[in-house]
């Protein structure tokens, strides 16, 4: 998990419902409670990108500034409450299991 941790903090963590995932240090970062959305269960989350933008209020919300919040997230956290990012890591850390077309 080391490794792939890594990976996920150097920005590609995928997916607009794993930033909700990690409610603690999202909060910690923008400032503010992620709202009115479950994120226990991140998978669920009904426009994500919506509700993120509307978090972030005035703040342009750019690739940068999405890496800067990636950098601030726990790839275990995550993992806990996304089953999506967990078969992400791995297959980052086990290699794909699909065969290549």
């Amino acid at each position: 998990m080391r490794y792939a941790s890594r990976i996920a903090t150097g920005h590609l963590i995928p997916g607009w419902r794993n930033r909700f995932a990690d409610a603690e240090n999202l909060k910690k970062f923008i400032g503010r409670s992620p709202g009115n959305v479950d994120t226990s269960k991140p998978d669920e989350i009904r426009n994500p990108k919506g509700h993120l933008k509307n978090l972030l209020g005035d703040h342009l919300y750019t690739a940068r500034f999405s890496g800067e919040i990636a950098s601030k997230l726990n790839a275990r956290t995550i993992a806990q409450r996304s089953p999506s990012f967990k078969g992400f890591l791995d297959a980052v850390m086990n290699g794909s299991r699909h065969a290549a077309g």
